[in-house]
């Protein structure tokens, strides 16, 4: 058995020991994300996490250039998606959690890279910690170390990397051929035009409340004005 592969066996063994500590972090991170959205106007689809099974810990130690020297060198055991329903709201979205926690942007692989210029669905993975002013409170002491992924997707981004992630599967994992890549890639471009649209109409929508509540206002001002001059008029 060689050196790394005792070292494999070594983070995996740290996984069993921790996977409870790792699960309550998972739970705490879902629970104050959705009470930091619960304070804003900010319309949000879901908040969910999730932890990476044993199987997919075992497989990302041993794929092809991967060198873990432990299990804090791994920041996606842990994973988090906030899924908005508008395009426009992702960088507000990632403004607001990052008030809360440490957020870092993660560079894409050269596959996500690739994926990101076929398909045109804008991938963006970020790095999410307590930050040091919270990891001083006895609660999160044990945290202190543990980053999270963070991905903040619209819900029909969510839903193609769902129905891309079931291709996948059936194409016996990313081993889809280029024309099939070119039929999702036209599915995925649909996706996103809807995205554009849907931000383009609840802009319209929402400078239209905002004209009428102005109109209403000045017309308001207008039955104040005249009752006024009306009840001068009367006095005089």
């Amino acid at each position: 058995m060689s050196l790394y592969s005792k070292n494999i066996d070594n983070i995996l063994d740290e996984y069993d020991a921790n996977f409870d500590h790792y699960k309550s972090y998972k739970d705490r991170l879902v629970v104050i994300l959705k009470e930091l959205f619960n304070k804003t106007t900010i319309p949000i689809h879901s908040v969910s996490g999730s932890i990476m099974s044993r199987g997919e810990l075992r497989s990302k130690l041993i794929a092809a250039g991967a060198i873990y020297n432990s299990l804090g060198d791994i920041h996606n055991l842990v994973s988090l998606t906030v899924v908005t329903y508008f395009y426009d709201d992702i960088n507000l979205s990632l403004s607001l959690i990052g008030k809360e926690f440490f957020v870092e942007e993660i560079a894409l692989s050269e596959l996500e890279e690739e994926a990101q210029k076929h398909f045109g669905i804008l991938i963006k993975r970020h790095s999410l910690m307590l930050p040091d002013s919270k990891n001083g409170r006895v609660e999160n002491e044990r945290f202190s170390s543990v980053r999270a992924e963070l991905k903040v997707r619209t819900s029909l981004q969510d839903s193609w990397f769902l129905v891309k992630n079931v291709f996948n599967d059936i194409a016996d994992r990313d081993n889809l051929t280029i024309s099939e890549i070119d039929q999702l890639a036209q599915v995925s471009y649909l996706l996103k035009a809807a995205d554009t649209e849907l931000c383009r109409i609840k802009t319209s929508l929402a400078e239209k409340k905002e004209q009428d509540k102005t109109a209403n206002q000045n017309l308001e001002l207008e039955e104040v004005q005249i009752n006024n001059t009306e009840q001068e008029t009367n006095e005089s």
